[in-house]
């Protein structure tokens, strides 16, 4: 995630107090940990990164997806919009 920072805004902000878009907002909703022995022998932790952009916007998209590759994380993308 620090390599996103360098492209795109992260911040700490209050509800309805977002910065302008393109930023980014990762979520840690949840973790899948593997037990072995009674103690967390594998760590699975779900994370949740959400772009927001005013418009589709392929390049950001683009940018989130190869700074993953490049760390080596797995991912799975969906896409919602919110037309207001």
């Amino acid at each position: 995630m620090i390599s996103l920072a360098r492209y795109l805004e992260v911040d700490h902000f209050a509800e309805g107090e977002s910065p302008d878009p393109p930023f980014i907002c990762y979520l840690l909703p949840g973790s899948d940990n593997f037990s072995a022995d009674g103690w967390v022998y594998f760590r699975i932790s779900e994370v949740r990164i959400e772009l927001y952009t005013d418009r589709k916007d392929p390049g950001a998209e683009a940018l989130v997806e190869t700074v993953l590759d490049d760390a080596g994380i797995f991912y799975n993308k969906s896409e919602v919009w919110n037309l207001h």
